[in-house]
This record gives structure tokens, C-alpha cells and sequence, in this order.
């Protein structure tokens, strides 16, 4: 599949195929692993610190990316250890393969505190745990598939392309500065696609490690949850971008996904139009008082299945719940179902 470029950026560097890696600046090294999703792959980095090596994010869970990164391990990396995994956010393909790598060299395991008690959650067997808010929740919503959510929400779909929780040695937040090797790099934290999200800037290099923050041709899902339905995510991750207007625009931008590219304050202009014009989109629709699961279809026009069921309907949500905050649309609940109206 060729890769989707943006006339606006620059890409100074060639991808790493898969399961390869190049170096990227002295000691910064660029890993690219697969992920059997509509997104085929991941990227993650590892950092040189001296004698050993810290990794940014690990992959999911699952036997093509375990093997994928044997011939790493034991080949262009096996000089010297993992000692610290860093993990960005909780969503699998970020942490996925964490309790596997520490467990594998005895690392230690960092991360946001928001991160370890969203990956606690995912991981912990709620059973019949808040069943009865949860049905609530699919009623109001007119949702119709309840189990394939209810599972989601449960962990279920979680557990099985995760390796396990390692025991967080140490938590990272906003504005902490770590010493990695020769430089150091400065933590910016974001909210919206996942609370307590690491990001992190070594001005030395001119860098910036944005997780799923700043892609350079997509833009990261933002949704509402089950078990959070009054919260406003969009709104917390268009404001999570103020944090970077320090930034200088030839900042070398390490996206998740995607190539690294630099023109970081164009890409954030973009990334915010887009949500208006979305925001715009769903407003007109709200024209007639319509539930999310009318908004759904004439949001996102392609046939969704599997995990893109989810992850539509919590952005469509999302969205909702901004312009309703921002007092733009009403939200009615009649005959047990919310509908949302300008």
C-alpha cells in the first residue's frame, strides 16, 4: 500500500520497511512494526542511553509483531539491553507488547499515571461491574449491537492483543525532563485521544516524539466512552495543542504513524480545520433532531465494521457533546433516547 504524503510538509527521511530500522539523528533510532489493522503499522523508537537502550511504544500483541521484532532484537539491537519501555498512551498498538518487552529484559516500565489506570481498567474483569449504567448508556444512544460494545467496554477485545500490565516503575508527567543517553527531552502531555497522552521534545535535536497527537496525513480518532459518556474529549484535544506553540516549525516531527516530516504548525492548522469543518458538518445534521445513530451514516460514508463500529460512533459522539457544551445544539431525551438538535 503506498504511503499518503501532504504537499504542505516536508519528508527528509525514507520509511523504515517493516520489521527494519534506520537512525534518524545520533542515537535516535526509527523502527517501523506491523499491526494487522486497516493501518498496517506502527512506528516506535528507540533512544541509545549509554549502555543500554529506552523504547517509545512497543506494538500490539500478537504473534506477526512478537516475530517482527525478533530479527531487531537479536540482530541490529542485540548489543546491548532494553532498559526502559515508555509507553505513550494506553491504546493497544502503543502498549500492546509492553509486559512482554519488560518481561524480556527486565525493564523498567514509565508511563502517565492516566495511562496505567485506563490500561487497569481495560484489564480488569469487570463481569457485571456497572452493567446496569451501561445499559443505560446503549439504550439512550440507540445503540443496537450491545454485546460487540459491551465486550469493548469490558476489556475483552482489549485483553486479547495486550501481553499484560507490567508494574509501572516510574510515572511521567507534564513538563518533566529526562535524560536519555546524550540529550534531554521535556514531556508535553495530551488529552482528547487519550487522557494523560506523552509526547516528548528534545530541543537539542530539534525533535518531537507526538504519539498520535500529530499524524502526518490522518487525524486521530477522538471519542466518547461508555463508562465516560459526559465527557468532552474534542475540545480537550484541540486545546492540548496550544502546548506546542513554542515549537519551532522545522521541529523533525516522529509521528506514530505516518512518515517524519517537519512544518509542525502547518499540520496543526490542518489537523484543527479539519475538526471544524467536521463540527460544521454534524451540526447541519442536526437540523432534525437525530440520534447518534442516525448521525453515524451520513458522517462516515463507507461500511464500517468491526472495531471502526466503535470507534465512529464515539467520534460521532464526540463531536456532539462539543457543540452541545459550546451550547450550539440541544440534547433531548424522549421516549428513552437521546437526539440532538440545533
Amino acid at each position: 500500500m503506498k504511503e499518503k504524503t501532504n504537499p504542505a510538509l516536508t519528508f527528509p527521511h525514507q520509511a523504515p520497511e517493516l520489521s527494519a530500522a534506520v537512525e534518524i539523528a545520533k542515537g535516535v533510532f526509527w523502527l517501523r512494526v506491523p499491526i494487522p489493522f486497516e493501518l498496517n503499522h506502527i512506528n516506535v523508537w528507540l533512544l541509545d542511553d549509554g549502555d543500554s537502550y529506552t523504547l517509545i511504544d512497543t506494538g500490539i500483541d500478537s504473534s506477526r509483531t512478537r516475530d517482527a521484532w525478533e530479527p531487531l532484537l537479536g540482530g541490529q539491537f542485540s548489543d546491548k539491553p532494553i532498559k526502559t519501555v515508555i509507553v505513550t498512551h494506553f491504546h493497544p498498538d502503543h502498549f500492546g507488547l509492553a509486559g512482554w518487552l519488560t518481561d524480556r529484559f527486565s525493564a523498567q516500565y514509565w508511563t502517565s499515571k492516566e495511562t496505567q489506570e485506563r490500561t487497569d481498567f481495560l484489564l480488569k474483569d469487570h463481569k457485571d461491574e456497572g452493567s446496569d449504567d451501561r445499559q443505560l448508556y446503549y439504550q439512550q444512544h440507540g445503540i443496537e449491537d450491545r454485546e460487540f460494545f459491551e465486550n469493548f467496554l469490558k476489556g475483552t477485545l482489549y485483553r486479547d492483543i495486550v501481553s499484560g500490565s507490567p508494574d509501572c516503575t516510574r510515572f511521567l508527567d507534564n513538563d518533566e525532563r529526562l535524560r536519555i543517553g546524550e540529550y534531554e527531552w521535556r514531556l508535553i502531555m495530551t488529552y482528547g485521544h487519550a487522557a494523560g497522552q506523552i509526547t516528548l521534545h528534545c530541543e537539542e535535536l530539534g525533535m518531537l516524539i507526538s504519539g498520535d497527537q500529530i499524524l502526518p496525513t490522518i487525524t486521530s480518532n477522538v471519542s466518547v466512552h461508555a463508562d465516560q459518556p459526559e465527557q468532552n474529549p474534542l475540545q480537550e484535544y484541540l486545546l492540548s495543542f496550544k502546548r506546542y506553540d513554542d515549537l519551532a516549525e522545522d521541529t523533525l516531527v516522529l509521528p506514530s504513524h505516518g512518515k517524519v516530516f517537519t512544518g509542525i504548525h502547518k499540520r496543526i492548522s490542518q489537523i484543527i480545520e479539519h475538526h471544524e469543518a467536521v463540527l460544521e458538518k454534524v451540526f447541519l445534521l442536526c437540523e432534525d433532531a437525530s440520534c447518534v445513530n442516525e448521525v453515524v451514516p451520513k458522517l462516515f460514508r463507507r461500511k464500517l465494521e468491526g472495531m471502526n463500529i466503535i470507534l465512529a460512533f464515539g467520534e460521532a459522539l464526540a463531536n456532539l457533546n462539543y457543540l452541545y457544551y459550546q451550547g450550539k445544539i440541544q440534547r433531548l431525551l424522549s421516549d428513552g433516547l437521546y437526539r440532538y438538535q440545533q
